[in-house]
């Protein structure tokens, strides 16, 4: 009973209770956004070792300093800033020259329909990952983590006007980076 009750939790409640001390509550947080932070970062870092190393390192960070942070505001974009600021560091300290094949082929055996979806998907990924970190940053946030305007300004630190002039930039600019790519096909 008490797993569905915390299940039922916010993660801003559960983040109040691990500020108390109840390490159930970190470990609550831990499932359920260590995949998203993960993804993020992988995406970001373009490595599986390297973003299993930075996501660790998030969480530490993030229990180290839960003290700091204010409950009443909502914990993902407090999360994802510190993930987007490690991954700024890691950058920072140690360039990548690793450019990840935006063609890779799924190895999944699925119908072709899916798949084909799944390879669009990963290669226009790909091309966002050649953007400018920021414009990445709003994309991810935006379309793979779902989070509003309010969120992601939250999460760059910037405000709402400036996340929705960079949200349209990055789009224009991987819209170009896509059509020069020969990505989209034209109807006959």
């Amino acid at each position: 009973m008490a797993d569905t009750a915390q299940q039922i939790e916010s993660s801003e409640e559960l983040a109040e209770r691990c500020q108390d001390g109840d390490t159930r509550a970190y470990a609550a947080l831990l499932e359920q956004f260590g995949p998203r932070i993960f993804g993020f970062l992988h995406n970001r870092i373009g490595n599986v070792h390297d973003a299993e190393d930075l996501t660790q390192e998030v969480f530490v960070k993030a229990y180290r300093n839960i003290h700091r942070f204010d409950t009443s505001r909502p914990f993902g974009p407090w999360l994802f800033t510190i993930a987007r600021r490690t991954a700024a560091t890691f950058h920072r300290r140690r360039r990548p020259v690793e450019i990840l094949d935006e063609n890779a082929v799924s190895d999944e055996a699925d119908p072709q329909s899916r798949a084909e979806s799944e390879d669009d998907c990963r290669r226009i990924w790909a091309f966002a990952r050649t953007l400018r970190p920021r414009y990445f940053e709003v994309l991810w946030l935006r379309y793979r983590e779902d989070f509003q305007l309010p969120q992601i300004a939250e999460s760059i630190g910037t405000t709402v006007l400036n996340t929705k002039v960079l949200l349209h930039r990055a789009r224009a600019e991987l819209a170009r980076k896509l059509e020069a790519a020969g990505f989209y096909h034209s109807s006959p």
